[in-house]
């Protein structure tokens, strides 16, 4: 079974994290204020940070997202039955309901995590968030930039306008 498809259940998780997913009004990192989805009151969503090699276990809880949710790690090698992809490898996780997804980080990369239930509204209205898997050799550090946009204006990690990067300069928004 598909369920069955997990990482060792008595292995202990060197990172854990708790998601709750939210349908609000919010602030953009801008402070222009939006209609829709957060993971634990932002959009995005929190940064996941793992090393190589490390399980990750993530508590993700569903306060008001009605037509239910789920997390399907993006690019992110998981077993089966954590891949979060609604209906097919997991149930919707319903308002006040929870799920706990388990896995190892394997290969070192940035990465994305969204809704996979009614994603089409949902990722656009802003469930989603980055997870960074880091070598397990320290490398010269990346910039992470997490582009969407919000009806209808582009963002770089949740700020609209000109955004400011230290090192990689000014990045206009169009």
């Amino acid at each position: 079974s598909v369920v069955d498809l997990r990482v060792d259940p008595g292995r202990k998780a060197d990172v854990v994290v708790t998601l709750i997913a939210r349908e609000q009004r919010f602030a953009l990192a801008s402070g222009r204020m939006v209609d829709g989805f957060t993971v634990n009151g932002t959009s995005p969503g929190p940064r996941i940070d793992a090393v190589q090699g490390q399980l990750v276990e993530v508590r993700v809880r569903n306060d008001s997202v009605g037509n239910g949710m789920t997390l399907h790690w993006h690019g992110v090698d998981v077993p089966n039955a954590e891949d979060g992809v609604a209906g097919v490898t997991q149930d919707a996780i319903p308002v006040g309901g929870s799920h706990t997804y388990r896995f190892v980080g394997k290969r070192a990369g940035s990465y994305w995590y969204h809704s996979h239930q009614a994603s089409h509204e949902q990722v656009r209205s802003g469930l989603f968030g980055a997870i960074v898997i880091r070598p397990a050799a320290p490398q010269p550090r990346d910039v992470l930039a997490l582009t969407h946009v919000y009806d209808g204006k582009a963002t770089v990690n949740g700020r609209d306008g000109g955004v400011v990067g230290r090192g990689i300069g000014r990045i206009d928004l169009l």
